[in-house]
């Protein structure tokens, strides 16, 4: 079970995505929900996780997110970017020392409940990301976990963890 490296990875979704990012697909349904860590770095893995949902289910009419630094913030560029409505739910200093250490899972139940995702990615993160998942599948909503395997650092992953994503995946696109 040797782990196979983050780039081996990024070269098997290429091969899956055949989306040119150029192209400016119809918009679709979806409304997207996305949670991943502060630390997380990678834009272009971001980036292709997002056109293999957009290949999947057409430009979403929004992407929500919890404004905070790292993944969410590369989400919000990468949307911006492709012209997609965003939504952000920043928990501020104010509501972290008013509310305590429920202002980051509030913040994530509000996002479910206000804003009415239909799909949800969750890439590495910690606890944040753990919880949103957590109230993700708790509304059914259909999730793509990318948080399991990879290491937040993006250094490696496991590969038969990997290649059942993968292949969840590439079924979901034919």
């Amino acid at each position: 079970n040797a782990p196979m490296t983050f780039r081996y990875l990024l070269k098997q979704i290429d091969e899956l995505s055949t989306f040119k990012r150029t192209a400016m697909p119809i918009k679709g349904t979806s409304r997207l929900m996305i949670s991943g860590g502060r630390n997380l770095q990678d834009r272009e893995f971001i980036e292709r996780i997002i056109d293999l949902h957009i290949q999947k289910y057409g430009t979403p009419q929004v992407i929500i997110h919890g404004a905070a630094s790292g993944a969410d913030s590369l989400v919000d560029q990468i949307a911006k970017s492709k012209g997609i409505d965003v939504i952000s739910e920043k928990v501020t200093d104010a509501d972290w020392r008013r509310i305590g250490p429920s202002a980051g899972p509030r913040r994530n139940q509000y996002m479910i409940d206000e804003h009415s995702p239909t799909h949800f990615i969750a890439f590495p993160g910690g606890r944040g990301t753990q919880d949103a998942l957590t109230r993700a599948e708790t509304a059914n909503l259909e999730v793509w976990d990318f948080k399991k395997y990879l290491m937040e650092d993006g250094s490696s992953v496991n590969i038969q963890d990997a290649q059942l994503d993968y292949d969840r995946i590439s079924d979901l696109l034919h």
